[in-house]
């Protein structure tokens, strides 16, 4: 049996599994950063962003905002089947130029979190190679579809927890002013710069009247989840088609079984 053929089989089982044998009351929350062959560990290059929208389209999953989420936790109703939200930090170019063209073609929404004092700049990351984020007009250009939402991640992308209460209340506050001033829109969701949070920076995000914030911690979202604690699965370069699927099924153990087996990167 060839490789192509074990792994279309496998895929075959991984989704009967998710639609059959897993808790259906869960949505996934993906976190994407660079989009792009920089070869930098966060980085998914431009060509397996598009197979894996591709597969989210092929194989039915109900992809919706993060908005539609947030209602229908608040509302206590039931999510979906196989429902996933996508996101991506930090307002990068090669979000604009290599993630929105594949976001149109599908027909996918998704939410932006960007640090309004960074526009048009470089953002320093883990491993010194920075990265150029969105300039004022390229975000602009995306608010205006209506598949897409644009929030803020903090005024400079700083930790919260490693600032002075005030200095974090200010860089929450002023994100939201600014992105609200640009966009026209009002701004009620926020993603941790760097997953990091406290319950006192959860009490500044709820009476700045923020509806939920996302983290950087792996899991699912259910109709119980805490609002400012949502959890998102990192997508990065060096994942595995086997990985991908394990991330939007929620059901890691299966797919670290077959790592070693099939360790090219194909979605077909």
């Amino acid at each position: 049996m060839t490789k192509s053929r074990i792994k279309q089989i496998i895929y075959f089982i991984l989704n009967f599994i998710s639609i059959v044998f897993l808790p259906k009351k869960r949505a996934v929350i993906l976190l994407y950063h660079y989009i792009d062959d920089s070869g930098l560990y966060l980085s998914v290059s431009s060509k397996d962003f598009k197979k894996q929208m591709q597969y989210l389209r092929q194989y039915g999953y109900n992809v919706i905002s993060l908005e539609k989420l947030y209602s229908i936790i608040i509302k206590k109703k039931e999510i979906p089947k196989k429902t996933v939200v996508l996101t991506f930090d930090d307002g990068l170019k090669s979000q604009f130029k290599n993630a929105w063209p594949v976001l149109k073609k599908y027909n996918l929404p998704a939410t932006f979190f960007a640090s309004p004092h960074l526009l048009g700049k470089r953002l320093n990351n883990m491993e010194d190679k920075p990265q150029e984020v969105m300039g004022e007009e390229e975000l602009l250009e995306l608010s205006k579809s209506e598949l897409i939402d644009i929030e803020p991640h903090a005024m400079t992308h700083r930790e919260l927890t490693s600032l002075s209460l005030d200095e974090a209340k200010k860089e929450i506050i002023d994100s939201k002013k600014d992105l609200e001033r640009l966009l026209n829109k009002k701004c009620e969701f926020f993603a941790y710069p760097r997953g990091a949070f406290n319950s006192e920076i959860i009490n500044i995000l709820r009476k700045e009247n923020f509806k939920s914030a996302v983290s950087v911690k792996e899991g699912v979202a259910g109709r119980n989840s805490n609002l400012f604690k949502l959890p998102r699965n990192t997508i990065h370069g060096q994942m595995t088609e086997i990985e991908f699927i394990g991330k939007l099924n929620y059901f890691c153990a299966i797919f670290n079984f077959f790592r070693n087996l099939l360790c090219s990167k194909s979605y077909h």
